[in-house]
């Protein structure tokens, strides 16, 4: 009931403040309403005109409070409630509407700029200022009616669809096409293309570009252009679009795209892999080019070369020298083959105890890479090979007409260590064969091959093995069992089913039904001998004729999740996008997104999956290198607006609204700009190295005062990739919390919105291995129920329970305020109740806050650093801290268990907050004397710096065995303290100041001097304490009762004995009372002499 009386006199205390805002406005009879839309709609139509069109209008209307049309003449005055960079901004002029007419007009408006979707708001007058009455029906305080959205297009553009576009490099090419893309399809006139280049000067390749003119319905084009001095240096060209007719969707002072970059197209070429170590005979590496040959050919001459180390190779590898094969010098072998050619190839592919495989690699037409070989010399060796050689590969330009590859060239080092060859000693052997005559195996068609297959060694009889012919018959008298089957030298058993069986008695019909089987050859096939190979043309031939062909063209498509055909999102499905690949066609691929796996580590191609929330901090060094684009510090990597279209290329990614479907969802992102990113940055060091001398640090900035939408977020641009400032080793657009909401209803997806926050980063200048600082980027998926459109049941804010019925231990405790326009609880959550969480280094500043959790207490706090200064005015430092600990508690009401009804205030009960603090027993300034220590001590008293939540609970009962337990109470209070600079005596080493200063004060001027740069740490604690309180049980009943109207113990009253022959039994019906209690009494006497007659106890 208090509660409900707060409620009351807080809303009459807020009626009275609205009446006291609203003075000298009359209580209107009649009260109109100025509505934004047509009659009939709900005001939310967007009206989108393009920033081209220098006017517009919007539709608005006329409602009054009673049925009717105006009376009045109205003047119409429209806004817009905007304050965001990126909004766009027009400039209404006022309207008047006659009284008597149709109650509709249009408010017109002159374009400003263009930007993101914005408010409309229009509020109507109908008398002067100074003449209003109560019969006045629209006054600007109160005739604002339905609202309206507004949106000014941003002009369409044109552009390349690449940042780099590479010059044709053939010899006789002086012309080429590049592709140009529109942002917006041509719609009613032809539009014509221009490009031009931008700073070209004389030693830049030099650009002409023809007009291009794109009909009606197209969205791209290719644009043709000459070039001279294609070994100049780069240009950057822009592209700009006019429309013609009389056209205005197209303009040229508008529709300039993003610049790029015109390079001559520098060919290249790489070992694949570039390094290897082989312990074998042979060795082999990919020479690869970065295209595929267009037409001429391009020849590659290979050398070999020993190297003496591998700062030698290495050295080597960085600069490979490109010289044609007339002008090498033959090189001398360390081991020359028993014949070797006089050709300067062949000595040119020998080194060491290596040879080429071939000396010359020709790329043909549409050749992208060549297999190269390195072959040892010889196949016999008595030593280990160990040596260290260089392969290099260049196109000379005396062999090369295209001047692509022209002096390219690309190394390849490998070490080798082949061990000495392993040769069986057969000098011993009682059959010297022929080196060159074939071995002659007996047909296995008449002659058993291997007659005991288990006759494994020489000279020795094989255990168990029955036939071998080397086992004496004092070998075969030990053996316990022989091996059986064929691997034993036994033929295969005769079955009972075979003619020949003769293994037993048999039955006279199995003659007639028997299995003859016979081995003749003519019923198989078998392998004939083949040669040995004994030449290394010969091995060679065979080895290509069978060598296995490979290719790293996927001729499968990839399936990295599970599908489901019924287009339905079900848990656990990956989230599917529509995107666009290189070759402009539409594909289907999974949304990805950073997550955090068990060990810690960032998985940054996650899979989103459905109804799977996820939550990563990920780390990542302040490395300038990662301050480019492409990497996962650019906005761009991420979710892109749908509307996106500035530049025109690429189309963002869109995510699909169904499970294999084709329709895509509106994706809406808002970009936030950080000033301060310092909660960001997370420091590394150890923590000898956090305490920085002579610095204080007392509390964080707020993150959302300093965090404004983006001044280049209007809906239609790409964010900006990250940019460093050599000068400051800044990275600007640096991405520091991207978060995502994907909509839901049933089982499809309605839309996505993603939140993405952007800042300055001070990169490190030091290697990436001794970096002190690192940026902790953090991602955020969730899913939101899509309540647009539904019903009122639908519509119900979903709150995540805590428990239900109570609360199960480990939930956080739900909390909320009261609403003042109704007997409710509002702004449910876990964020009223907080406790601190502190960082890496434990100070305030890089401390966080987390949810209390029922049943588990906690204490946790941060270190505050303060100087001299920071004691100077007490009344500041006090404020400071105490609006700290209060930002922790914010709520008014605590649930009372998990799953709370928002409208029963009995389900909640409120949060004492004990705004007294209570201070500890601290020394003051009124008991020390002014001398010279008492200046050296800075000290403020009653500060706030331990915030105590006290939480009461109880068991309320059980629930299949498992207690119900609920909150009862919860009380706030504060425990002050007094803090106090100590730098003299024993706590001297507790200051991290000058420790000097403390020995030399002969040096000083003053005291203050001394002790300005102490710094001392001093503690911020919050604490939550859970005690159980005995359960209400209930008073026992008693046996016999007087007046008790209670229920009875077993429902065994003894009123409720004689109740059938009561008065209330019979309703107040006197007869029937009678007739009740007769029946009763003939009843007991029918009993009684029943038990007299049959006399149970005789």
């Amino acid at each position: 009931m208090f509660v409900k009386v707060c409620g009351v006199l807080l809303l009459l205390f807020r009626l009275q403040c609205c009446v006291r805002g609203q003075t000298g406005v009359p209580e209107q009879i009649n009260r109109g309403f100025v509505n934004v839309g047509v009659p009939g709609q709900d005001g939310s139509n967007v009206v989108s005109i393009s920033e081209h069109e220098t006017s517009g209008d919007i539709p608005v209307f006329l409602t009054l409070s009673q049925s009717g049309n105006a009376t009045q003449d109205v003047t119409v005055i429209c806004s817009l409630q905007t304050g965001q960079p990126g909004d766009s901004e027009v400039q209404f002029d006022n309207i008047t509407i006659t009284a008597g007419g149709t109650d509709t007009g249009t408010a017109t408006f002159s374009v400003v700029s263009a930007g993101r979707q914005v408010v409309v708001e229009c509020v109507g007058r109908s008398a002067a200022p100074g003449a209003e009455t109560n019969t006045t029906e629209f006054l600007p305080q109160t005739s604002a009616g339905l609202t309206g959205l507004l949106q000014v297009r941003k002009g369409p553009v044109a552009g390349f669809c690449s940042s780099l576009v590479l010059v044709p490099n053939r010899a006789g090419v002086t012309q080429a096409t590049v592709q140009v893309q529109l942002s917006e399809a041509v719609v009613d006139n032809q539009v014509t293309v221009t490009c031009t280049s931008i700073g070209a000067t004389a030693d830049s390749i030099q650009l002409t570009f023809n007009p291009l003119t794109l009909e009606v319905n197209s969205t791209s084009g290719d644009v043709t252009y000459s070039f001279t001095n294609p070994t100049g240096s780069p240009v950057s060209a822009t592209c700009t679009a006019q429309s013609g007719g009389g056209g205005n969707q197209y303009l040229t002072a508008t529709s300039t795209g993003d610049e790029s970059t015109l390079a001559l197209d520098e060919g290249s070429v790489q070992f694949v892999p570039d390094t290897a170590r082989t312990t074998a005979q042979s060795v082999g590496a990919f020479l690869v080019l970065d295209a595929p040959v267009q037409a001429d050919t391009v020849t590659f001459t290979c050398a070999l070369q020993e190297a003496e180390d591998s700062d030698e190779a290495q050295i080597l590898a960085a600069n490979p020298t490109c010289v044609p094969v007339s002008n090498l010098v033959p090189t001398a072998a360390a081991a020359t083959p028993s014949t070797v050619p006089d050709s300067p190839l062949t000595n040119l592919s020998i080194a060491g105890n290596w040879q080429l495989g071939a000396v010359e690699l020709l790329f043909g037409t549409n050749d992208i890479f060549k297999p190269l070989d390195v072959w040892l010399l010889s196949q016999t060796y008595t030593s280990p090979v160990q040596e260290l050689l260089l392969v290099t590969c260049c196109a000379p330009q005396s062999s090369n007409t295209d001047p692509k590859y022209q002096g390219r060239s690309a190394a390849f080092v490998f070490s080798s260590n082949v061990a000495t060859n392993i040769t069986a000693n057969l000098t011993n052997a009682e059959v010297v064969g022929t080196p060159l005559v074939e071995r002659v195996i007996p047909n296995p068609a008449y002659v058993e091959a291997g007659p005991c297959p288990c006759d494994l060694w020489e000279n020795q009889c094989d255990m168990e093995c029955c036939c071998d012919t080397e086992c004496t018959q004092d070998d075969l008298d030990i053996f316990t069992s022989c091996i059986q089957g064929a691997f034993g030298g036994n033929q295969t058993k005769e079955l009972a089913q075979y003619c020949s069986f003769s293994g037993g008695p048999q039955e006279d019909w199995d003659r007639l039904l028997c299995v003859e089987r016979d081995n003749s050859p003519y019923l198989g096939l078998f392998y004939d001998n083949p040669s040995a190979i004994r030449t290394e043309t010969a091995f060679r031939t065979t080895y290509e004729a069978n060598a296995p062909q490979y290719s790293y063209d996927e001729t499968e498509r990839r399936e990295t999740v599970e599908t489901d055909s019924s287009l339905a999102y079900r848990y656990g499905l990956a989230t599917q996008v529509l995107y666009t690949d290189a070759n402009g066609e539409t594909q289907q691929g999974f949304l990805s997104f950073p997550q955090q796996t068990l060990s810690g580590q960032c998985l940054y191609r996650g899979i989103v999956r459905h109804f799977v929330t996820s939550n990563a901090t990920c780390t990542q060094t302040l490395d300038a290198s990662l301050c480019t684009e492409g990497s996962v510090l650019d906005a761009r990597e991420y979710l892109l607006p749908s509307p996106a279209t500035h530049p025109p290329c690429p189309t963002p990614p869109q995510v699909l609204s169904q499970h294999g479907g084709v329709t895509t969802v509106p994706t809406t992102v808002e970009y936030f700009c950080l000033t301060d990113p310092s909660v960001y940055v997370r420091s590394t060091t150890t923590v000898d190295d956090v305490y920085v001398f002579n610095q204080t640090s007392l509390f964080s900035d707020n993150v959302a005062s300093a965090m404004r939408r983006c001044a280049f977020d209007d809906g239609f641009t790409f964010p900006p990739t990250p940019l460093l400032n050599a000068t400051t080793d800044t990275c600007s657009n640096v991405v520091l919390d991207v978060r995502y909401v994907l909509s839901w209803r049933g089982t499809e997806l309605t839309g996505v919105a993603a939140f993405v926050i952007l800042g300055d980063i001070a990169m490190e200048t030091v290697a990436p291995d001794n970096n002190s600082m690192v940026l902790a980027q953090k991602f955020g998926v969730e899913f939101s129920y899509d309540s647009l459109n539904a019903t009122a049941e639908d519509a119900t804010e979903i709150v995540d329970r805590s428990g239900n019925p109570g609360y199960d231990v480990g939930k956080v405790l739900l909390t909320g305020t009261l609403s003042l326009t109704n007997d409710s609880v509002e702004n449910i959550g876990s964020s009223g109740l907080q406790v601190w969480s502190p960082g890496a280094d434990g100070l305030c500043t890089s401390a966080s806050r987390s949810a209390v959790t029922f049943g588990e207490d906690s204490i946790s706090g941060c270190t505050v650093r303060l100087a001299w200064d920071n004691f100077q005015d007490c009344a500041t430092l006090r404020a400071e801290v105490r609006a700290q600990q209060e930002a922790l508690v914010t709520a008014e009401f605590v649930s009372r268990g998990g799953n709370p009804n928002s409208t029963l205030i009995t389900d909640w009960v409120p949060v004492i907050n004990n705004d007294t603090a209570d201070p500890t027993e601290a020394p003051t300034v009124a008991g020390l004397e002014a001398d010279v220590v008492d200046q050296l001590q800075g000290l403020c008293q009653d500060i706030p710096a331990a915030l105590n939540l006290e939480i009461l609970y109880a068991d309320v009962g059980k629930e299949n065995e498992f207690v119900i337990q609920e909150v009862v109470g919860a009380r706030v209070s504060f425990s002050s303290t007094l803090w106090q600079l100590q730098c003299s005596g024993a706590f001297a080493a507790a200051c991290y100041g000058n420790s000097s200063a403390l020995i030399d004060l002969g040096n000083r001027s003053t005291i203050a001097d001394l002790i300005s740069g102490a710094v001392q740490s001093f503690y911020i604690t919050s604490s939550v304490t859970f005690t159980k309180v005995p359960a209400l049980t209930p008073t026992p009943v008693k046996r016999y009762y007087a007046n008790d109207t209670n229920v009875c113990r077993r429902n065994a009253c003894w009123e409720e004995l004689f109740y059938p022959v009561s008065m209330a039994f019979a309703g107040g019906d006197f007869q029937l009372y009678q007739h009740n209690l007769g029946s009763g009494l003939f009843l007991a006497l029918f009993i009684i002499a029943v038990f007299v007659i049959t006399r149970p106890w005789w």
